[in-house]
């Protein structure tokens, strides 16, 4: 736990000499507004596609860097299929979670302008669902379950690339980032680790995401 904080230090030390080497300019109003595609990178035999909606503001509004405090909702899922002679399992787990992200974008290029974005994020509400269906045809016996969860807060770092298009007083973004969540949603040290034979490994929130947003107003 410790290096996790360590890593989080670092990355608000190194964000925080960029910011420290920009002239001093007054902040304004530049909310951004996104939605993004995600795709989880762990978890079960299979990944569900997921999708998210974030809204921030960009401070320190200079042109070469920016700081964005948002909030963010973000769904991902995993889903299992297992079909072999004498049974049939299904099971699908879905997270849902409500983000504070803070990130650090630095600017190059003039008119059409890249970025790189490291960032940190906090994830204070996080609940999902699981379901599951068994089937065994040799005897008949079916089980199924549906249950509503509530887990411990996440948090952790992300770091993205992406581009600024601007169109007149407003910015087309277009960013793909991944996020890298460091607490495990579900630890399956303390139970058994294969299922029907099948492997199973801990989740955690992680994934990497498509993004496209609009920019209300420029530097």
């Amino acid at each position: 736990m410790k290096r996790y904080f360590l890593l989080l230090i670092i990355v608000f030390g190194c964000n925080y000499f960029v910011f420290a080497q920009e002239s001093e300019k007054k902040s304004k109003f530049s909310p951004e507004i996104t939605i993004s595609i995600n795709q989880t990178t762990v978890g079960f035999k299979y990944d569900k596609p997921g999708f998210g909606i974030g809204a921030y503001n960009a401070f320190f509004n200079q042109k070469r860097c920016n700081l964005l405090v948002g909030l963010e909702y973000n769904w991902n899922g995993q889903f299992r299929k297992e079909k072999e002679q004498g049974y049939e399992y299904h099971y699908v787990n879905t997270k849902n979670y409500i983000s504070i992200p803070i990130y650090f974008r630095v600017n190059f290029g003039k008119k059409i302008k890249l970025f790189i974005e490291p960032g940190i994020f906090f994830d204070p509400f996080v609940f999902g669902r699981e379901k599951s269906y068994f089937k065994e045809s040799t005897s008949g016996m079916k089980n199924t379950s549906n249950k509503i969860k509530l887990y411990m807060p996440d948090f952790g770092i992300s770091g993205g690339v992406g581009m600024r298009i601007p169109i007149k007083q407003y910015e087309i973004l277009l960013k793909c980032d991944y996020r890298y969540g460091l607490r495990k949603i579900f630890d399956f040290s303390t139970t058994n680790k294969h299922f029907n034979q099948f492997p199973m490994i801990s989740l955690y929130n992680q994934y990497i995401r498509f993004t496209v947003g609009f920019k209300f107003s420029t530097m």
